[in-house]
């Protein structure tokens, strides 16, 4: 329950960052709001299946090349998937953006979008990983017993 709530508030945080921060790429703060949740929702989704499936498995099949093409495949799906969803909430919240960058131009900010937040999520991952292991490891220093030398 910690770690759901942990990383409940971490994705929150992020989300908050992005609709501050995007707000002049939108015309109202409900469209912001509601782009920023799809972006910020799918960013999530490339992260867990990264982490908890396409990682792992490659770290078993040792095969780096499958690895890169399915996080490749999952984050351009994914990518297409919101700039879509972004879109069809615009055109029936807004009407169509007079704005709008264009599909491909959308397709390729948001799969940068997607790439750091999977690429950030992966580092703090490794970091976590490193500080747990060296904590363990010093747990298990502390409850070693001194080995005796030979006795006189």
């Amino acid at each position: 329950m910690k770690r759901l709530i942990t990383h409940t508030s971490i994705w929150m945080a992020v989300l908050i960052f992005w609709i501050l921060f995007s707000q002049k790429h939108h015309p109202t703060w409900l469209l912001n709001i509601l782009a920023s949740t799809v972006l910020v929702c799918v960013s999530a989704a490339a992260v867990y299946v990264n982490a908890l499936i396409l990682c792992p498995r490659s770290l078993v099949s040792n095969n780096w090349f499958r690895y890169a093409l399915e996080l490749l495949l999952l984050m351009a799906v994914l990518d297409v998937l919101a700039v879509l969803v972004i879109q069809l909430i615009y055109d029936l919240i807004h009407g169509p953006d007079p704005a709008r960058y264009g599909f491909w131009t959308n397709v390729g900010l948001e799969a940068v979008f997607i790439g750091f937040h999977v690429a950030m999520a992966a580092f703090l991952i490794a970091i976590s990983r490193r500080l747990r292991q060296n904590r363990a490891e010093r747990k298990e220093a502390e409850h070693e017993i001194p080995h005796a030398g030979p006795s006189s």
